[in-house]
Parts: structure tokens; sequence; C-alpha cells
């Protein structure tokens, strides 16, 4: 009643024209707000492709490397339409085939395959939701459940369009764990050099039992109560330079089924016992016909002796003595190069010692020199005369 009698004071006062007309302006605009939000959510794109909303969904679902999904795809254009779908923003997501044809009216599918493990990927937290905090997935997990927004790009020609649909879904971890990479820092290649960490690493349901399994061979893995327990145990003899491997953690209900495997990425150095002292050379620019000459310090990084030394080397224009200094602690190493080649020049030299148990250790010096000469000169006397000519 009260709101009758307000419309009614309203139209018969002076100012009724200019309220009524603002009042079916922001009708008429509400309307078209509700009508483009409605096209919006059909899953029509402006140049006709049709994705039905509900397969952008894709629940709630446990974390894993590769799930897999199925997203058909429909031209109600009048034109063939070539789609070239991809991800911009996210690198844990896989698409195939990377181009489809669809005739007007054709019906197509698009094989999509998720890692919901990696970091790209963005999180929302569920325990900081109300605070409206986001947070992104890097080296730690602080939910075991989240919500994963991944974009999908599809790109059509003709005609030349862009667009943009959102996979959504609810990602549950099997694994909470305290870090998701683990750096191991640097080891000798010799027996006994071994060394463990731990991280967190406890299951979603406490009635759940985990296992976990390496794909290093040196790498060996515990579960401990909440505890994952890494040891890396290097052998005599391992090929010196970095390593990567992943510990793949599976959570097992009680029933006996196994989750989905959760990733550890693991990273660390194997380093030899002999420490170069420089590691490598780096000559820089010599004049063709000019000799260099350095010298390299050899120590055992564990404090063994140093019993014999040898080098081996494929050039030609290389000359090394070596000699033990220290009462066997250490050797040095005298190298001379005969700089005879023009360019970038590099020589590798394998440095091999020997103790007094006749164990051999191995390392590798890298030397390096850009020859300046005739060649490399005849080289820049020509770039100068075609900028000259220009």
């Amino acid at each position: 009643m009260c709101l009758a009698q307000l419309i009614r004071t309203i139209w018969h006062s002076s100012w009724s024209g200019p309220v009524f007309g603002f009042a079916f302006v922001a009708a008429i605009c509400g309307f078209a707000y509700l009508a483009g939000a409605r096209q919006r959510d059909s899953g029509v794109t402006p140049d006709g492709l049709y994705i039905d909303p509900k397969y952008l969904d894709f629940g709630e679902v446990w974390e894993q490397e590769g799930l897999k999904l199925t997203l058909p795809v429909v031209n109600r254009s009048r034109e063939p339409i070539d789609l070239q779908p991809h991800s911009d923003a996210c690198a844990c997501l896989s698409v195939s085939p990377s181009r489809l044809y669809l005739q007007p009216g054709d019906r197509g599918e698009l094989q999509l395959s998720i890692d919901l493990t990696g970091k790209e990927t963005q999180a929302v937290s569920f325990s900081r939701r109300e605070e409206g905090s986001t947070s992104r997935l890097l080296s730690t997990s602080d939910s075991t459940r989240r919500r994963m927004t991944i974009p999908l790009v599809l790109s059509t020609t003709p005609p030349y369009y862009r667009a943009q649909k959102s996979l959504v879904g609810i990602v549950t971890s099997p694994i909470h764990l305290s870090a998701r990479r683990c750096w191991l820092g640097e080891f000798l290649n010799q027996n006994g050099a071994e060394r463990a960490t731990e991280i967190q690493a406890r299951p979603y349901d406490s009635a759940q039992t985990l296992t976990a399994h390496s794909d290093l061979d040196f790498v060996f893995v515990a579960i401990i109560r909440d505890r994952l327990s890494i040891t890396v145990r290097p052998r005599e003899g391992m090929k010196p330079g970095p390593f990567q491997g992943t510990i793949r953690l599976v959570a097992v209900l009680p029933n006996g089924r196994a989750l989905p495997p959760v990733p550890v990425r693991i990273e660390g150095t194997i380093v030899s016992d002999l420490q170069l002292t420089p590691e490598s050379i780096p000559l820089g620019p010599k004049n063709l016909g000019t000799m260099a000459e350095e010298s390299v310090t050899i120590r055992s990084r564990s404090k063994r002796a140093i019993r014999s030394i040898s080098c081996q080397h494929a050039s030609d224009t290389l000359t090394i003595q070596s000699r033990l200094i220290e009462q066997g602690e250490a050797a040095i190493v005298d190298l001379k190069v005969h700089c005879q080649k023009a360019s970038h020049q590099s020589m590798a030299v394998i440095v091999r010692a020997t103790d007094g148990g006749g164990t051999e250790r191995v390392a590798t010096l890298l030397v390096t020199y850009y020859g300046l000469g005739p060649a490399a000169g005849a080289q820049e006397k020509d770039i100068h005369t075609k900028v000259s000519s220009k």
C-alpha cells in the first residue's frame, strides 16, 4: 500500500518525467546485461563455436599428474572453422589434437591432459577463502583441498577470433607435504658420502597408509610415522654433474585401493673428489702463433692422498706436465696452449688421480680460447667492407 502511494506521489509530481525516464533507461540496461550474461553462459563464442559449459567443470578429483578429460566442441556457424586450442598461462595443460577442422554443424572432441601437481596451477586455499587471499603452489602445499582454474585458449581461423574458456574444479591432495621440491645439496662420487633429509608427509585421512618410491637407484626413501626420509648414497665413480629425480608417494585406502601418486621433485649435484682450482681455464682472445701458460692445483675433497696423476686430451696444440706437491696431499698441472687455430676453441682435459689403495678418481678440466689471426681478421675486414658499401 505504501509503495503504491509513493508511485502515485512521484507520478503527479513535477519531476516525475526525469525520474521515470531514468528508471526506464536503467531497466533497459538491466535487461541488456542479463541477456549478455545469458549469452556468455550459453557456451557459444562469437565465431559460432559451441562448448557445453558442463564439460568445463571437472568436479572434485584427487590430485594427479595426468587427469584425462574429453571436451566436445560443435561448429554452429555457417562457415568451416579451423580450431587451434592451447594454453598460454599454464604449462600443466596439454591438448590434442593441436588443430581441429570443423565443417558447419560438425562435432569434434578435444582430449585434455592436466597435471594437477604442477606449480603453474593457481590455487585458492579453502582455509583462507573467507579472507579472500590467494596462494600459488610453489614448493610447498598449504592446503589439501583447493579450487583450481585452468585457462584454455580457443583460436579459430576463419574468422580470426580468440576466445578463452576456464576449466574449473576442486582438487584434493591425498597427502599433505611440507615441500614439493627438495634441493639435496652436493655429494662426492664415492662410497660412504651419504646424507639424509626429511619432509613432513601426512595422509589426507589418518586411516590411509603411505608408500614411496624413487626413480633414482642411489636415492632411498622410507616412511617414518608422518615423515618422508630421503637418503642419497652415491657410489664410487659416479659421473659428476647435476641430477634430477622424482619420488612418488602413494596413499592406500583401508580397502586396498591406491590413490593417484603425489610427486616430490628432488635435485642435487654429484661432484668429483678431485677439486680443481681453477675449475676451468678461459684464456680469452689470443693471437695466432702465441703460447699461453696456466697452472691448476688439484686436491682431494675427502683429504685422500694423491700418489699418481695423469691427464688425457685429444688436442695437438696442448702440452701438459704434472707434479705432486705437499708430500702427496696435492698436485700441480702445468698447461701450455699453442694458439694455432682461429675462432673459438675448446679442449677437454680428463684428469685422473690414484691414491695409495689404487682407487682412481676422475675430474674434467675445460680449456678455451678465441684465436685472432688472418682468418678472423679477414672475416672482420669483409664485414667492415659490407657495412661501408651500404
